[in-house]
């Protein structure tokens, strides 16, 4: 069978991050670059893979990918690496609060707080007046971009027979075809990869999309003397405000004020100072960052020399010799987004949008992305493998009809496929929200559904159930119920247009402090219209899935009588071949309950019934004790899918290992594949807001 071919528009990270995902699936990829080689913003930065600027969950996991195929490729490539780490120091008792805090939030990842002592120990760079300690993280690593790029072009080259067209301009794309100049390329799969050239290709969708551009500048100093090297690279206060995974502080806002009363003047110029040093002792060092979408060419003498400044406050060398200025150039989403992926038409993706995290983070998403397409691929071609051997086996039929006769090649109808198609749902299971009016929660409920609708693609969400804060507590008014159903239907409102939902009630969604029992808004009827679900507990028939929501919420934590007679009588009608999953607020089976309680009481009943009915229940999804749990038990997958909410959206406490973790669970949610098979997958993500 011949390769599938790519093509690849653009080589900076981002398109060397796409050829290698795709070469390494035995793709014939041809990557074209309108330069004769890279020059943009890939070679222009400090050549920082920075795993610590990322916030818990996708962004950190995927931070950590890019860092393991960044330490392939150099060991396999002989690109010179220096696995440094990074040193955050600290000049005032603002900047070493936030430090502590950040160790304390992140703990898990073992960075290590050091006295002014042992920071001094560890970079003779640092500027010892007013030291007050520094966070050290050993997950960072350098490269030279400057000539690193080169090398993994070359290596992408030589081992995956990648080819490299320099010098073309792709002027259009219309699939299969790529036009370059006055020839006319094609390909199975197209992957646009342009950075900072919105004008070319698809301008109207860049033209109607958030982005800017962002301009930097960066410096360099000469080699230092005698071999002499700074250890770890070195970090400033104003960094604790330019990276998303520090906004685990709970002191960062005052830091925030603290500079905008005093560096008002660095913050306009979005400058923040590190730096890093290559292998021949030369230092990079920077950088500002100003958003349009046009820029001036020419460098500002001025924001050089705030850098310089400001690098005197914290480090010096013993030679500090400018020998190099430049600008850089990269796109920049304004959204909060941290890619940009779309498919303008079958058969092409635009990767785009990663902003300054491209070193750190374009390996990752590249391999995560033509990962899910391969899968998607292999499912297509199960698809059609199964239409074909449907028509094949209609001809065959006739054929044997008109002949009476009818031979069969053994190997004609094993190398046409004769294998079951893996047909998918794609679940999205959040539970436990607790929204609620502070906390900036709703905002951050709403970007955690967008990240579920924008990278995961669902088909249909289930919902576990303590939607609301709480309206259980004998201190909630009429009022305040009636708030927090409002605010949940807000935040829903962007998945129920355009999604399946279907929800379970949880203990925290009734309100029993109603005047009596007569009143429209007492316990669970309410419940059940404000979630817009057709009973307490139900039945949804999708494919050869069956979904079935219990309601837990009876003495003991148990399914009523009534309940119970139902399921019995549903399981046993469903047919042999069909697949089921059941949903209640609560575990049945699991560690968690070890550590929570708060499961079924009437798990011994439920164990039974489910055993009798193994060849049929596959899976059973809960949430209640906001941990993360997967029990496997007579074949059947018991899930408590943590929480969306985690520690109720507030920062945690002494137990919690990372920011809003309930005790070792992230904030997050479940993704499930059901396969018409019966199996099942079940993975969680932390959303990291």
């Amino acid at each position: 069978m011949s390769k599938k071919k790519a093509i690849v528009i653009g080589a900076g990270i981002v398109g060397l991050a796409t050829a290698r995902a795709l070469a390494v699936r035995d793709y014939q990829v041809e990557v074209i670059e309108r330069t004769d080689r890279a020059v943009g913003a890939s070679i222009r930065n400090f050549g920082m893979i920075w795993p610590i600027g990322q916030p818990d969950g996708e962004l950190y996991e995927r931070a950590q990918l890019s860092r393991s195929i960044w330490k392939e490729i150099c060991d396999e490539a002989n690109i010179w690496h220096e696995e440094a780490g990074s040193l955050h120091v600290a000049h005032n008792q603002m900047e070493w609060d936030v430090l502590q805090e950040l160790a304390a939030a992140y703990k898990h990842r073992k960075y290590e707080l050091l006295s002014t002592e042992q920071s001094l120990k560890h970079s003779e760079a640092i500027v010892s007046k007013n030291l007050k300690g520094s966070l050290l993280s050993h997950e960072e690593m350098i490269v030279e971009a400057r000539s690193a790029i080169g090398a993994v072009t070359n290596w992408l080259n030589k081992k995956w027979g990648v080819t490299f067209n320099w010098g073309k301009v792709a002027t259009s794309v219309q699939y299969p075809n790529v036009f370059v100049g006055n020839e006319v390329w094609s390909a199975d799969e197209i992957y646009v990869c342009s950075g900072a050239d919105f004008e070319t290709l698809y301008p109207n969708l860049f033209a109607e999309a958030p982005f800017t551009k962002c301009k930097l500048q960066m410096l360099r100093m000469t080699t230092q003397p005698n071999n002499w090297r700074i250890g770890p690279s070195l970090c400033g206060g104003l960094s604790l405000i330019h990276y998303q995974a520090f906004n685990a502080a709970a002191s960062l806002d005052r830091l925030r004020e603290y500079y905008e009363a005093n560096y008002s003047g660095y913050l306009k110029w979005g400058i923040h100072v590190m730096v890093s040093q290559n292998a021949q002792g030369e230092l990079t060092i920077g950088d500002s960052h100003e958003y349009a979408m046009t820029h001036d060419p020419f460098d500002k003498h001025f924001i050089n020399n705030m850098i310089l400044d400001y690098l005197n406050t914290f480090a010096q060398f013993k030679n500090e010799s400018i020998i190099q200025t430049w600008n850089g150039i990269y796109p920049k989403l304004t959204n909060g987004e941290t890619e940009w992926i779309i498919e303008p038409e079958s058969g092409v993706t635009v990767i785009n949008g990663l902003g300054g995290a491209g070193m750190t983070l374009s390996f990752g998403l590249a391999e995560q992305l033509i990962q899910k397409k391969d899968r998607q691929n292999t499912l297509q071609f199960h698809y059609n493998l199964k239409d074909l051997n449907m028509q094949r086996r209609d001809i065959l039929k006739s054929l044997a009809l008109a002949s009476g006769t009818l031979i069969l090649n053994n190997k004609v109808l094993a190398e046409s496929g004769e294998r079951a198609a893996k047909k998918s749902i794609t679940i999205a299971h959040i539970t436990d929200v607790h929204i609620r009016q502070d906390l900036n929660a709703p905002e951050r409920f709403k970007k955690s559904l967008s990240q579920i609708i924008s990278k995961h693609k669902p088909d249909v969400f289930l919902n576990g159930g303590d939607s609301i804060y709480d309206a259980s507590y004998d201190t909630v008014t009429r009022e305040r119920a009636v708030q927090l159903w409002d605010i949940w239907d807000d935040c829903i409102s962007m998945v129920k247009d355009r999604y399946e939902i279907y929800s379970c009630i949880g203990n925290h969604d009734p309100w029993w402090k109603a005047p009596s029992k007569e009143d429209p808004m007492y316990g669970i009827p309410y419940v059940v219209k404000r979630l817009k679900i057709p009973a307490r507990y139900y039945h949804v028939q999708k494919d050869q899935w069956h979904f079935v929501i219990l309601d837990g919420n009876n003495k003991g934590i148990s399914i009523d009588e009534e309940q119970y007679l139902w399921l019995e009588n549903l399981l046993a009608n469903i047919p042999a071949k069909e697949h089921v999953l059941l949903m209640s607020h609560y575990p049945v089976f699991g560690a968690t309950i070890q550590f929570e309680g708060g499961g079924h009481s009437d798990f011994k009943k439920l164990d039974s019934l489910f055993y009798k009915h193994r060849n049929k229940v596959k899976v059973f999804l809960s949430g209640h004790n906001h941990l993360l749990d997967k029990t496997l038990y007579n074949d059947i997958t018991y899930c408590c899918n943590g929480a969306m909410s985690g520690f109720w959206w507030e920062p945690g406490n002494k137990e919690s290992a990372g920011p809003s973790y309930f005790k070792q669970t992230a904030p997050g949610y479940a993704i499930l594949k059901l396969y018409d098979d019966g199996s099942v997958e079940n993975k969680y993500y932390a959303h990291g807001y």
